[in-house]
């Protein structure tokens, strides 16, 4: 008889949890708490409180609801987070804080988010090159094997691996390397490539001389300027990426040995001029080429504030990715590397620094180490 009772008690109160997460918003049955190990529907038709307080009565935890008032002290959606500890409210202002996710941010010393862990100790820092890699005067001089090969600092010489390494990496000076090697345009390390064209300097994030430069393969303008937009000790033709081989433009280019034509011609004969497989305006070479009209992208300062999808893709002017480069400057974007590494949310769309898609995905001139993970 007695066991009857207590499976009767059982039955009855998990019925009237159930029934009560569903009640009267003006109730104020207790929730369960944080504290006696309850749940956010036990005890009563209200929620947990936060800190393990009592509920407020507004327990509604049907699926697809979400923390949609984020500062008001109640675990709204009765998940057993409130306000700011939850998932749903992390791209709202009043729970918006610096990030530490960026190579730079995972390596300054400095608990930038304010979360208790500082740099590779730091969740959000764990899978960036800064906690990877032993490739820069920093992480070659903080007693650290970040990655994980037994040898620390200056006794790291491992470079299969990795985007440089201690000893011999143009780039880093502390274990007697050369001091200037990422601005003297020579070949330092005498792997075959200089300066900002050497990763050990591109993805070197110490290295701001070889961040948000030129791309000189995206145009004709930039393949004959006499200049070397990129710092990497080859100008104009000379780059790869205006000839990826004598004689063999790339794809828009007309002025390193290309047709004797016009770049839109050049983008539009449905025949890949540079032999990469990509023809006409699936290659970048047309695409992000502001000097070619016929692809309609949306890439330059004027097709991305018309307020036309120039592009075709759904998507128009700032909302477009195509406009997230640097050389857009009309829109609030996150799309440099100082943008992508200073711990503030540029574009206000609630993603700070490498926690944006657009940068994740930007090459900041020869590099792009402020968010990578691994070398390319």
């Amino acid at each position: 008889m007695k066991s009857k009772n207590i499976a009767l008690l059982t039955f009855l109160s998990v019925t009237l949890a159930a029934a009560g997460c569903r009640d009267d918003v003006n109730d104020s049955g207790g929730g369960g708490t944080t504290a006696d190990g309850g749940n956010s529907s036990d005890g009563g038709s209200g929620a947990g409180g936060p800190n393990g307080g009592g509920g407020n009565g507004n327990c509604t935890p049907t699926e697809g609801d979400e923390e949609l008032t984020c500062d008001d002290g109640t675990d709204n959606d009765c998940d057993g987070f409130p306000d700011c500890e939850d998932f749903d409210c992390e791209t709202f202002e009043e729970c918006l804080r610096p990030a530490e996710n960026s190579n730079v941010t995972c390596s300054d010393g400095v608990d930038n988010d304010d979360d208790g862990d500082t740099d590779c100790a730091d969740m959000d820092c764990i899978e960036r090159a800064a906690c990877l890699f032993e490739s820069t005067n920093g992480t070659c001089d903080d007693d650290i094997d970040q990655d994980g090969d037994g040898a620390a600092d200056c006794d790291d010489l491992n470079s299969d691996d990795e985007p440089g390494n201690c000893v011999t990496s143009e780039g880093v000076s502390v274990c007697g390397g050369p001091a200037g090697g990422c601005s003297n345009g020579l070949d330092d390390d005498d792997n075959g490539f200089i300066d900002c064209g050497d990763f050990g300097c591109s993805d070197n994030w110490e290295i701001t001389a070889c961040q948000d430069l030129t791309d000189e393969s995206k145009s004709d303008a930039l393949c004959s300027d006499g200049e070397d937009n990129d710092l990497d000790g080859l100008e104009d033709c000379d780059d790869p990426g205006c000839a990826t081989a004598p004689g063999s433009p790339r794809e828009g280019i007309t002025v390193c040995g290309g047709p004797a034509t016009t770049p839109d011609e050049v983008c539009s004969d449905g025949v890949t001029n540079d032999g990469n497989a990509f023809i006409d305006c699936d290659d970048f070479g047309c695409s992000q080429n502001p000097d070619v009209t016929v692809c309609n992208s949306e890439i330059t300062d004027v097709t991305c504030d018309d307020g036309e999808d120039n592009d075709g893709n759904g998507f128009t002017d700032c909302e477009d990715f195509s406009c997230q480069i640097p050389s857009v400057t009309v829109c609030p974007l996150e799309n440099t590397f100082a943008q992508c590494t200073d711990s503030i949310d540029n574009d206000g769309n609630g993603f700070a620094d490498c926690n944006d898609f657009a940068c994740q995905n930007i090459d900041f001139g020869s590099g792009g180490a402020a968010c990578s993970t691994q070398p390319r």
